[in-house]
């Protein structure tokens, strides 16, 4: 989350309109409204890693078999969303991110995550095969979720550029 300084004035309308304007710059900041309204008829889960694919903040899942623009991957759903529904992405902060089924290793904190080669899914495991790309996400910060839904809360980041697989 972003901080900001506290502001200490006797106008009261100051402070209110100052913190509402502070609260939105942090909403908009770790979060984004998407639109799923693709050509994937299905709705979009919780934890779904996603792209957008134009200018209307279009949400398709996210994997590191192509990449869609300058970065494959734009944030991980806050909340299931159906077809032709408008939903929240988290893009910076920490989220609940959807891992592929059996890792092994399972996910562990401090592990560096990669978007998957499964769409709409992270692992712990860069991608090795031949024209994938490697998209370091974020950093796993608690993997409790892991053994019974294949999820993890993790630290997302937006720093690096993909490269491909070796």
């Amino acid at each position: 989350m972003v901080k900001f300084p506290r502001v200490f004035t006797g106008l009261w309308a100051f402070h209110k309109a100052f913190y509402g304007l502070i609260r939105r710059l942090q909403t908009t900041v770790e979060h984004m409204r998407v639109r799923n309204d693709t050509a994937e008829t299905t709705a979009l889960v919780r934890g779904e890693v996603i792209s957008l694919t134009s200018g209307r903040r279009q949400a398709v899942r996210a994997d590191a078999s192509a990449v869609t623009g300058a970065y494959p991957w734009v944030g991980v759903m806050t909340e299931g969303t159906d077809y032709h529904a408008t939903g929240i992405a988290r893009i910076n902060g920490y989220g609940y991110v959807l891992f592929d089924e059996a890792l092994d290793p399972a996910p562990a904190p401090g592990d560096i995550v990669y978007l998957s080669e499964t769409p709409g899914r992270a692992t712990n495991v860069a991608p090795k095969t031949e024209g994938a790309y490697v998209q370091r996400i974020g950093i796993v910060g608690d993997d409790t979720p892991y053994a019974t839904a294949n999820a993890a809360w993790v630290w997302l980041y937006h720093c690096c550029a993909p490269t491909e697989a070796d």
